[in-house]
C-alpha cells in the first residue's frame, strides 16, 4: 500500500539517479572536486542547520547530507517539530560558471520527527516518528571567490509510506555557504 503512494516522485528520482550514474562514468577522467555546503534557515520560529558534502567531477557529484531543525514550543503548543535527517545524495550542476552555480540534488535518507502528532490516524498522542524516504534539493549560489559561494537552497524531505502526513512538516529554505577544494 505505501509503495503505491507518491510513485511518480520516486520514479522521477530513480531516473535522475540512473542518469547521474551514466554521466559520472563518462566523466571518469575529469578532476575530482570536493564541495562542502553549510545551510542555515528559520522556519516557524525554529532554526535549522545543515551540511552537505559531495565529491566528483562536473556535472555530477556524490556524497551525503546532515540536517537538523530545532523545536519551537509556545505554551505547550508545538509550532515546529524537531527534525533530524541523514542520508546520501548527489548534486547535478545545471549551471556552473565563474559567476555562480545552479543545481538539483536528489537523494535518500532516514529522518526522525520528535513529538509528531498524526492527525490522519486519529491518534491524540504525540510520538517520535522515524521514517525513510527521498530528499530533493534545488539551489543557486553566486561566487564570492573562486572557492567560496553563497546562495539559497530549497529542500524537501518525503516519507515513502505516509507522504501526505509528512509533506507540510518537511519543506525548508536555507541560506547556503559553499566551499570547494
Amino acid at each position: 500500500m505505501c509503495i503505491a503512494r507518491g510513485y511518480k516522485m520516486r520514479t522521477a528520482l530513480l531516473l535522475i539517479c540512473l542518469l547521474n550514474i551514466l554521466a559520472t562514468e563518462s566523466k571518469a577522467q575529469d578532476v575530482l572536486e570536493n564541495n562542502i555546503t553549510a545551510e542555515l534557515g528559520y522556519r516557524q520560529g525554529a532554526i535549522h542547520l545543515g551540511a552537505t558534502y559531495v565529491r566528483g567531477a562536473d556535472p555530477i557529484r556524490w556524497g551525503g547530507y546532515l540536517f537538523y531543525q530545532s523545536e519551537n514550543k509556545v505554551a505547550d503548543a508545538i509550532r515546529a517539530n524537531q527534525l533530524i535527517s541523514i542520508g546520501a545524495m548527489s548534486k547535478f550542476f545545471i549551471l556552473n560558471t565563474q559567476k555562480g552555480v545552479a543545481y538539483i540534488g536528489p537523494g535518500i535518507g532516514m529522518s526522525e520527527i520528535r513529538n509528531f502528532h498524526d492527525i490522519y490516524a486519529g491518534n491524540p498522542n504525540r510520538f517520535d516518528k522515524l521514517f525513510f524516504g527521498t530528499i530533493f534539493k534545488i539551489g543557486g549560489q553566486l561566487s564570492l571567490t573562486p572557492t567560496m559561494k553563497m546562495g539559497l537552497e530549497y529542500m524537501k524531505i518525503s516519507d515513502w509510506c505516509q507522504a501526505e502526513i509528512i509533506d507540510s512538516l518537511t519543506e525548508y529554505s536555507s541560506l547556503t555557504m559553499a566551499f570547494e577544494f
